[in-house]
């Protein structure tokens, strides 16, 4: 349970930060090739031998960035000769197409994914799967049974991510063909979805990645962030596994899907996290049969069919309390009232909640006498297509008497120092700050109009705004302790954590610290140390440095030193000069 000790008066929605999303998310945009990855070229596995020339063999089609586990079937090649031409191989012996395109729900297009059996090898049905990753198979004739063995597959790899999203939802229609006493290859199986996020990187050695006639054909390969091999499963095929040391499987989705549906159904389920390690990578996969059953569940002609696939991010809250007062919240409802006076600002300052969404965000506002708004916000979109839910409490009296009146603000005017990479990149600028005493232990903290400047002119941020700080004298002087989590500054660009401390005397002599700490996307931070005084810097006699002869220093915006930086945006420090660069 999180307890919220600052009203903040940020705009949550007017974020720019966007969340990761599933490619082709209606199958409406454009369908690519379909070129099956196989093992016979080394790990990459898409140049092949066609006939007597060499190029990659495609064959139907599927949505952009999604790969599905169409087969080539028996391919084989021939090495170079000596003059370096391609003598003459085979290719597309057994080639199983499992992808079609097929009426969406409410829209043109839906991917249709069905077990559909090898035409080589009728009694070998291929399982039909679509994943963010690559998919991949193997297996080799028995002479013994004239039956395929040593048959394993799945997919392996995904897509970047560093979003934390909560749920995925779709649309879909599933069904098993139907029963036939005649044909063996035709059996009931459920539907698997599977999703996960992980970092860091598992290999597996001697992974066979293709189809052959016979055993020693296969052609074994080391393979990077197998699916089993990330969940922990064992596998058929395959060495040793080993991983890097950051490697972590950070959270998961596995559920079977059991019932017939002939209409359009939501599916929507959340995913489980397993640590709060920030993603690189994130596959899923959407099975028409049991994904991890092996070959002996696959049935001919199971099938699903989906439309609409994509992640949420949740921005609702779960539980909230008012001191000791519980409100029951319900899902769907967005506006409270209660039969009591709304409580004074001190009061306000003690909600504690806990939200739906791993990245979800709340602010608390009043706005009137006897309201308060509740804004909970997320990168992305909930299942309603919102990015932010605003919820409204309503108290049937009129607002409590405070300890005491609130008063105007009070201005009091000084002078800033901005520090930034260990460099005063502002000093002693003129610069004013505004008090608003609530109540004997608490007041609002304002400094308008913060801006930066990097080298190529003033940035404006915004206001500085921590509410509700606790404040207590100490002789003749008043000593300030404020904090505030996800201040959104530069138009929401800059998720901001901030502190307020120090003290002002009643004479009038002022000394805070205010750091303002840049919490960036992929978990860093960049401080932009502040310090606003009554009086200008003490003078100390120094030597400046030559800045042209001093060394170049680079930084990256999560305040980490590069020492090659490749194309993107730095800052560079030479000296005591710190200035904000493009390299291109």
């Amino acid at each position: 349970m999180k307890k919220f000790y600052a009203m903040s008066l940020a705009v949550a929605a007017a974020m720019s930060v966007s969340a990761q999303q599933l490619p082709s998310v209606g199958f409406e945009q454009d369908w690519v090739d379909s070129t099956p990855w196989i093992s016979l070229e080394g790990s990459e596995g898409t140049t092949l031998v066609k006939g007597d020339a060499m190029g990659a063999i495609t064959f139907g089609l599927q949505p952009a960035g999604w790969c599905a586990s169409n087969v080539l079937g028996l391919v084989s090649y021939r090495e170079a000769d000596e003059d370096g031409g391609w003598e003459a191989g085979y290719a597309g012996l057994g080639a199983t197409e499992v992808i079609a395109k097929a009426e969406g729900n409410g829209s043109a297009t839906a991917v249709k994914l069905t077990n559909t059996p090898n035409p080589f090898m009728t009694s070998q049905i291929v399982p039909a799967y679509l994943t963010l990753g690559k998919t991949w198979s193997t297996s080799y004739v028995d002479f013994m049974t004239y039956s395929p063995a040593g048959t394993d597959g799945g997919s392996f790899g995904g897509v970047a991510c560093t979003s934390k999203p909560d749920a995925l939802q779709f649309y879909y229609k599933r069904s098993n063909a139907a029963a036939n006493a005649d044909d063996a290859t035709i059996k009931p199986e459920s539907s698997t979805i599977l999703a996960y996020l992980w970092k860091g990187n598992w290999t597996q050695a001697d992974v066979p990645g293709n189809i052959n006639m016979s055993q020693s054909g296969l052609v074994k390969v080391p393979m990077v962030n197998r699916d089993r091999n990330i969940l922990g499963m064992e596998t058929a095929q395959g060495g040793a596994v080993t991983k890097s040391d950051d490697a972590e499987l950070i959270a998961k989705l596995l559920v079977n899907l059991d019932e017939e549906k002939t209409e359009w159904t939501k599916f929507e389920m959340p995913i489980e996290y397993l640590s709060d390690a920030t993603p690189e990578m994130l596959n899923v996969v959407i099975s028409a049969g049991d994904y991890f059953g092996g070959a002996s569940v696959v049935g001919k002609g199971n099938n699903i069919t989906v439309d609409d696939v994509k992640l949420l991010y949740y921005s609702r809250i779960k539980s909230l309390k008012l001191g000791d007062m519980v409100i029951p919240m319900e899902d769907g409802k967005y506006d409270y009232e209660f039969a009591m006076d709304m409580p004074g600002m001190a009061a306000l300052a003690q909600f504690s909640y806990e939200l739906i969404g791993k990245g979800a965000k709340l602010a608390i506002m009043p706005v009137a006498a006897n309201k308060v708004q509740l804004t909970v916000t997320n990168d992305g979109e909930d299942a309603d297509g919102l990015k932010q839910h605003v919820y409204t409490l309503t108290f049937n009296g009129a607002q409590g008497e405070p300890d005491t009146p609130v008063t105007e603000a009070k201005t009091y005017n000084g002078y800033l120092t901005v520090n930034m990479l260990g460099d005063d990149i502002t000093k002693d600028q003129d610069a004013t700050i505004e008090i608003t005493i609530l109540s004997d232990v608490l007041c609002n903290f304002k400094m308008p109009n913060f801006q930066i400047d990097l080298g190529s002119g003033p940035m404006p941020l915004g206001d500085i705004v921590v509410n509700n700080v606790d404040i207590t004298r100490e002789g003749a002087a008043t000593r300030f302790n404020g904090h505030v989590d996800h201040l959104l500054l530069l138009g929401g660009a800059i998720d901001a954590t901030v502190d307020v401390k120090g003290l002002i005397t009643d004479d009038g002599d002022i000394d805070l610290s205010i750091p303002v700490i840049w919490n960036m996307e992929d978990g860093g931070q960049m401080p932009i140390m502040c310090s606003f005084k009554s009086s200008k810097t003490d003078a100390i006699s120094t030597i400046a440095a030559d800045a042209d002869n001093a060394p170049v220093e680079y930084y990256n915006l999560n305040g980490v030193r590069v020492t090659n930086p490749q194309a993107g945006l730095y800052i560079r420090r030479q000296g005591g000069k710190v200035t904000k660069v493009l390299v291109k």
